[in-house]
């Protein structure tokens, strides 16, 4: 068994001073000027029972591998952190010494590291509540940066769409209505084949959505009620305001799991504190795991891929077709096989032009009749996600 790695959000990190850290092996606190941010350190087994949050800022993270030794030793840990904001350009813009340096195998520091910049392609001149359509063109050229960036470090990535801070992957890059299904397992295909750790999100995995909530007493996120009253004061119109919180609020991650259809969606017999998404009824976790080709039953093919394919494991990635304006795709390779993934991030139609496909087989797709072998020109349906494997002789 190896080391789970938690990132911990909201009031999930205990935050203690360098005095307590000192008499205590699993709590450490290391307090520096700035920003912070939160390291998580979770153990398994025997050798290691220890979670410390380590908070660190822009201007350094001294003492960084003697906090991290001091609660992890060799017990076969590991230690994740999430850069954002100013701390993620110090961290991974080149500033200091770098993500990859911080988080490679070779720097006894972190194991992993969450970064949130393929999630502000969308935000219109990098303001979180100016709304355009999702940069695709950047949201590749991220992806690809940090997949080759740190594995350059030999370093290794937190795959993740979606997180507590976060509106619902499904309703931002994909199309949660017209095309819930498709859309839900192509970003997911598209994610878990790449090189790290894939993280879900609650409700990710039975396809969850934005809450598109209409009255402003349902939010309970202090940054959206806060900026209702702003927009308010400022003159502009209630309608357009909560077209931005539909799209762009912290409470669409928030909402109630899904489990039943029933009252509160059997999250609770009472009242919870925030409303459940109306569209309980079709999308819960009941539903879910009786379909047999649903969504969450596609998470667990692609989850038992990474298990039983050396290839998802420790491949090396490629970009391929880079700059295609609807398809995503790449290449994972090792010296037993190579994978192939093409990943349709729009509603329409759209050609792969490919070369060297001969010999590959599919291993998993999201249309029940997708082609059984990899052509030279394929042509994939709207959110249409295709994983092909090769096998070396």
């Amino acid at each position: 068994m190896g080391p789970v790695f938690t990132p911990l959000g909201g009031g999930g990190a205990r935050d203690v001073s360098a005095r307590e850290a000192q008499g205590d092996a699993q709590a450490v606190g290391v307090v520096f000027s700035g920003g912070a941010a939160a390291v998580a350190v979770h153990g398994f087994g025997d050798q290691c029972q220890a979670e410390a949050a380590v908070f660190f800022a822009v201007q350094g993270v001294v003492a960084l591998k003697e906090a991290r030794q001091g609660v992890v030793g060799d017990g076969g840990c590991g230690a994740v952190v999430q850069a954002e904001g100013g701390v993620a350009a110090a961290l991974c813009n080149g500033e200091g010494e770098g993500a990859a340096f911080r988080g490679g195998a070779e720097s006894g520091e972190l194991s992993s590291v969450f970064t949130f910049h393929h999630l502000k392609v969308d935000y219109k001149n990098q303001q979180k509540w100016a709304l355009q359509p999702f940069d695709f063109a950047a949201l590749k050229t991220l992806i690809s940066d940090w997949q080759t960036g740190m594995a350059a470090g030999n370093a290794w990535n937190a795959l993740f769409w979606n997180n507590h801070d976060q509106p619902r992957a499904l309703s931002r890059f994909g199309n949660d209505r017209e095309h819930h299904h498709a859309s839900a397992t192509m970003l997911a295909s598209a994610l878990h084949m790449l090189r790290g750790t894939p993280y879900v999100y609650q409700g990710e995995e039975i396809g969850m959505t934005n809450a598109y909530f209409d009255d402003i007493a349902d939010y309970r996120d202090i940054e959206s009620t806060n900026l209702y009253a702003i927009e308010k004061a400022a003159g502009r119109d209630a309608a357009a305001i909560h077209e931005l919180l539909r799209a762009r609020s912290r409470d669409n991650a928030r909402t109630p799991m899904q489990w039943t259809a029933g009252a509160q969606a059997g999250f609770t017999s009472g009242t919870p504190w925030l409303r459940v998404n109306p569209n309980r009824r079709e999308i819960n976790a009941g539903a879910a795991t009786r379909d047999p080709r649903g969504i969450y039953a596609h998470y667990r093919a692609l989850i038992q891929l990474r298990k039983t394919q050396r290839v998802v494991q420790d491949g090396d990635y490629s970009p391929l077709l880079a700059e295609h304006q609807q398809i995503f795709a790449y290449r994972r390779e090792n010296d037993e096989a190579s994978l192939v993934v093409l990943a349709n991030f729009y509603g329409e139609v759209a050609k792969a032009p490919l070369a060297d496909t001969a010999g590959y087989r599919l291993l998993l797709g999201n249309y029940p009749d997708s082609p059984t072998t990899l052509e030279e020109d394929v042509l994939l349906r709207p959110y249409e996600a295709l994983v092909y494997l090769r096998q070396k002789v």
